[in-house]
């Protein structure tokens, strides 16, 4: 029930044909679907009465009835009321989409799912992709899964936690002094020279993987019981999250379970912003210029230049959005806020929509309407960093306000606390150490 199509020269492809790229001109291709038959089919009450994850949306993937798929039962998670941050920030109707919860703790679970699961059906015997961080460890779980063999590809400035994940999958690891984009460069040659089937998140070498994520969309408005946000923000690298979130509103309203859309905010830290960039100087979509020398703690949107970009800034474009850069102590901030206070415990890229939306509220670009910001990763992944960052982990005999001065909900009334219970564990087994944020 799906047809691919060259986002170049329009050239149609069966569902069936396994196309990666348009073979007359070599760009990429997007997926759709026969709307009218789905529209029939598809409806809130069968939506309500199924199950739960990502397969439960299988008529809008590109996988036929019956095919066995690939899964680790990924999708479901949780939407968390934030109202904590809502009152911080001076919001009265704040979510978040968890998609730490996933079983390698990112929304690239989804996207890995699909992906792998074409690949499968295509025949696939080794699968290689090109990642930052999340990716990587997704597609060699899901591979390991499937049977598959799995190459990875990845900066060598990727944070240890996501290597050693890779690697417990059973997938080697090859690492590169350069960013995601010349890592994605080498598992294109090394697809043309050794047939691999290119799993990276980047729909100019993979239109199935965006299929996975648009159910994060579909999920929002379903647990929203179909209400549709004001807004929606995601963090931008490659830009393909927030180009398949739009594309996934967008099909739900064409299959008339939405009435309307929201409006996009593209996220990016200030040390690496190309399509805020693009997107304040009212530059075309397909004019977004490489960022040089990239500098950032989340790492996981630290591209230099979005494949995606272009589909990215069509959609803030399109929906009467915006994009905002956020420093890395915005983010930081965040990181420890949504943890501190709302007990959701994020890479710096998961915290980076966050710290946007607080930053466009304090520009009044946004109201106070409902607002959906999504958390992408799990900060189990980046523990080293924030070890680094502020001293965690470490034991100390004493407590100091200056170790808590970065987390300012850390008072002096509860410092006060803090010693009281040190000096009383310290009574009775003189060892006694805390171990300081």
């Amino acid at each position: 029930m799906h047809k691919l199509q060259c986002t170049q020269c329009g050239t149609t492809y069966s569902g069936k044909s396994g196309a990666y790229q348009c073979a007359q001109c070599g760009s990429g291709l997007t997926i759709s679907y026969d709307y009218q038959k789905i529209a029939e089919q598809l409806t809130r009450s069968e939506l309500a009465s199924g199950a739960t994850g990502l397969w439960k949306y299988r008529k809008l993937l590109p996988v036929e009835d019956g095919a066995d798929v690939v899964t680790l039962n990924e999708g479901g998670t949780r939407l968390h009321k934030c109202d904590r941050i809502a009152q911080s920030v001076g919001l009265d109707d704040l979510y978040v989409k968890d998609e730490t919860g996933n079983p390698t703790g990112t929304y690239k679970d989804r996207p890995a799912s699909v992906g792998v699961t074409v690949a499968q059906l295509m025949g696939a015997k080794i699968v290689a992709i090109a990642s930052d961080g999340n990716a990587a460890p997704s597609v060699a779980a899901y591979a390991a899964k499937a049977g598959l063999q799995c190459f990875t590809f990845m900066p060598e400035t990727t944070p240890l936690e996501r290597l050693i994940q890779v690697q417990m999958y059973g997938a080697p690891v090859i690492t590169l002094d350069g960013s995601v984009n010349e890592c994605i460069d080498l598992v294109e040659k090394g697809r043309q020279l050794y047939g691999w089937h290119h799993m990276s998140t980047a729909g100019p070498v993979n239109p199935y993987q965006r299929e996975g994520s648009k159910t994060i969309a579909y999920e929002i408005c379903e647990q929203l019981e179909w209400q549709v946000p004001e807004w929606v923000a995601a963090p931008v690298g490659g830009g393909g999250l927030l180009a398949a979130l739009w594309q996934g509103f967008i099909e739900l309203k064409t299959l008339g379970l939405i009435d309307r859309l929201p409006r996009m905010l593209a996220a990016q830290a200030a040390g690496c912003a190309p399509l805020v960039r693009a997107f304040k100087a009212g530059d075309p979509p397909s004019k977004i210029r490489r960022w040089e020398h990239p500098n950032t703690v989340a790492t996981t949107i630290e591209v230099p230049f979005p494949l995606d970009g272009a589909m990215a800034l069509e959609a803030v474009r399109d929906s009467g959005g915006t994009a905002v850069d956020v420093e890395d102590h915005e983010i930081l901030a965040m990181t420890r806020q949504l943890s501190s206070t709302e007990g959701i415990l994020v890479e710096p890229t998961g915290a980076a929509s966050m710290a946007a939306v607080a930053k466009a509220k304090k520009a009044g670009t946004v109201g106070n309407g409902m607002i959906v910001s999504v958390a992408t990763g799990t900060g189990l992944k980046t523990l080293s960093l924030f070890a680094s960052l502020w001293g965690m982990g470490k034991r100390r005999n004493a407590v100091k306000p200056e170790d808590t001065d970065v987390a300012a909900e850390h008072n002096h009334a509860k410092l006060e606390i803090e010693r009281e219970v040190l000096t009383w564990a310290q009574s009775i087994h003189p060892s006694a150490a805390i171990v300081h944020l």
